[in-house]
């Protein structure tokens, strides 16, 4: 185990007012840390006051030695064991108080529970968990050193004294901080305090989580950036699980559904938040990632087939006349240059050729991604090669399924085009409700996120914003434009990682709560034991990125 640095604890006790202290004269607690940072002193007789820690208990392993070195007074020392901050404020505080009395007729080691904010006098009459095996009814004794050991799990606590057992529970114990308790008793020591915070897993037991001194900070944003938990040596019998909170509707609450999308408590809902990755969703020893965004129905195309889309190879000119609109063109990879051209729209001579495919040559991210191709030949305009003024064909188009979206929520997208027989000219359009929040009524509202021709454009990030709740769709374009006059046309339009990004704020707290509901576990029954690298890396929304490992140590059963 490794000594720890108490500079970096925090003290936190009861108001004496509001507890009833200030009636029996309890003075304000005050802990006083040495200067090497290796031992702390409660010099008061106060109100009950906690020193805590800044790790978790869970699967950690914990000594420390306790004495009084006053011979005045006998009343409360001792530990909590899932303490959280605030919880001398809270209404709702629910943790575990292994309390020592010394004074006589109340004496004896006893494991209490501390519900809500207690009052002064409670301390006396806590509800009792359990007491000790061989100290349950002795007093501790002044000026004398006691060594402590604690090794706490989601399902045992066991606690020694001296290098005797006396508590070795089984049951479901919650995650929180250790802390040091003194309650109404002066001149208390903590000292020589040392952990082990690494995390355990013994083959064939329970899950664990995986969140050990894991502080996230800096004030980062993660829209559309996203959260990966990857062990660098695992095995095909490795899990990883991001579980849901109890009270998913408790602000700050995470939770998930079966369709791996992610919810953030708001305290009488909640929000989507994002999603797991439909390929490293924990699984078999794969990563676990959890992206900020929350894909469509085969948003990603990573199904390599069109489940969630519709396809029409057809002309688009029957849906939407784009006749005189104003375009933005690029011929930088074949002259030209870049400027604003009007759309002509032109008939079709003969039979022009529409198809609609899965891709796995030209993507942005995965295996697959969506490719629209137009071909065929116009009447007219005739024109020489120029970038405006001549005539262009529109069609094959997409739709997916429709999707509900939340004012403020992000829409975006990632596409490429490029010419085959003459120039690309390609649109994406996102589709509302109106006014009876159907689609498919007549009422739709289309807005445009992108219209562009050109030769040739590499895979580039679209955004758009949702104007209000409401259901929607996307519909892509694929059309060509007839840039060398010589009335035969041909592109091809490349969709590809099409996403909803939460209008809830992604923050520090968010990625910490998530990581603290991540589990591992093993399904063999004849595991590899070498200790586990589990290396998580978080990638902001300005595409920043940073990593941390942690080490889990896997014991046979």
């Amino acid at each position: 185990m490794k000594a720890v640095d108490l500079t970096k604890w925090t003290a936190e006790s009861y108001d004496r007012a509001q507890i009833g202290a200030l009636k029996y004269k309890a003075q304000e607690a005050k802990w006083q840390v040495s200067a090497d940072g290796k031992s702390v002193t409660q010099p008061m007789n106060g109100q009950p006051t906690f020193f805590y820690s800044d790790f978790n208990t869970l699967g950690a392993k914990i000594s420390v030695k306790v004495d009084v070195e006053t011979r005045a007074d006998d009343d409360f020392i001792g530990f909590a064991l899932n303490f959280k901050p605030g919880d001398t404020n809270n209404n709702h505080a629910d943790f575990l108080l292994l309390n020592w009395d010394a004074e006589k007729q109340r004496e004896g080691l006893k494991l209490s529970r501390v519900q809500g904010i207690p009052s002064f006098l409670d301390f006396i009459k806590l509800p009792e968990v359990a007491k000790a095996k061989t100290l349950g009814s002795k007093a501790w004794e002044h000026k004398t050193i006691y060594q402590f050991e604690f090794v706490c799990s989601k399902t045992k606590l066991q606690i020694w004294v001296d290098g005797n057992l006396e508590f070795d529970l089984d049951g479901e114990f919650e995650d929180g901080q250790f802390a040091c308790f003194d309650c109404s008793q002066q001149g208390v020591i903590f000292s020589d305090i040392q952990a082990d915070t690494k995390i355990r897993f013994i083959g064939g037991g329970s899950p664990i989580n995986i969140s050990r001194n894991l502080n996230f900070s800096g004030g980062s944003e993660y829209g559309d950036g996203d959260l990966r938990f990857n062990l660098t040596n695992g095995t095909t019998n490795d899990q990883l699980s991001l579980t849901s909170a109890a009270n998913p509707n408790a602000k700050g609450a995470i939770s998930v559904d079966s369709s791996g999308t992610i919810f953030l408590g708001n305290g009488s809902g909640t929000h989507r938040i994002g999603s797991i990755h439909n390929n490293e969703n924990g699984t078999n020893g794969k990563a676990l990632t959890i992206n900020f965004s929350s894909p469509l129905t085969n948003g990603g195309f990573e199904t390599g087939d069109l489940q969630g889309w519709t396809a029409f190879e057809q002309n688009y000119s029957t849906v939407q006349n784009l006749n005189g609109q104003s375009i933005a063109y690029d011929f930088t990879n074949s002259g030209g240059g870049t400027g604003t051209g009007s759309i002509i729209v032109s008939t079709p001579s003969g039979t022009p050729s529409y198809i609609v495919s899965i891709n796995s040559q030209t993507v942005k991210s995965g295996n697959y991604a969506l490719r629209l191709v137009s071909n065929g030949g116009i009447t007219g305009p005739v024109g020489s090669a120029r970038p405006s003024g001549n005539g262009s064909l529109h069609g094959p188009y997409v739709r997916s399924d429709p999707f509900q979206a939340f004012a403020g929520d992000r829409v975006t997208l990632d596409f490429s085009a490029q010419q085959g027989s003459d120039a690309y000219e390609v649109f994406g359009f996102l589709i509302g409700a109106g006014s009876n929040n159907r689609i498919g009524t007549g009422d739709e509202t289309r807005t445009q996120l992108f219209a562009k021709r050109g030769d040739k454009v590499p895979f580039n990030s679209i955004n758009g914003t949702i104007p209000a709740d409401g259901e929607y769709q996307f519909e892509f374009v694929c059309g060509s434009y007839d840039k060398t006059g010589g009335l035969a046309l041909g592109a091809s339009l490349f969709v590809d990682d099409v996403r909803l990004v939460s209008a809830t704020l992604i923050t520090d707290a968010v990625v910490q709560a998530i990581t603290d509901q991540v589990t591992y576990s093993n399904n063999s029954q004849n595991p590899q034991t070498h200790t586990r690298h589990l290396e998580i890396t978080r990638k902001t929304a300005e595409n920043v990125t940073d990593s941390t490992t942690v080490d889990i140590l896997f014991t046979a059963t």
